[in-house]
């Protein structure tokens, strides 16, 4: 009695349509500013999301806009780097033509 072997060829990739890449891209955008919220947010005293709301559109007092504003270049700095890293796997992918690059 033999054992079935396991084809060696991948299967058929996945193909999502355009309404599927739209969500997708929807999806992780909402998350990206969840995360650019949380960041603003968190530092050595943490801001409530009410007071960073204020803040954010254009009200709160002088002392709460100046401590929210002061991690704003943190915040830019996280996501530069994150795009950075981003497109450097994706060169690294596409040099060496390897998808675990």
């Amino acid at each position: 009695m033999t054992a079935p072997t396991a084809s060696a060829r991948p299967g058929p990739a996945v193909r999502r349509g355009p309404a599927g890449l739209s969500l997708a891209v929807l999806v992780c955008l909402a998350l990206l500013a969840l995360a650019l919220f949380a960041s603003v947010m968190s530092g050595s005293k943490q801001t409530p999301a009410a007071d960073v709301w204020r803040v954010i559109t254009g009200g709160g007092d002088a002392y709460l806009r100046t401590v929210v504003e002061s991690r704003y270049p943190r915040t830019v700095l996280g996501v530069l780097t994150g795009v950075c890293l981003a497109v450097a796997g994706t060169l690294m992918q596409g040099v060496t033509r390897n998808p675990l690059a």
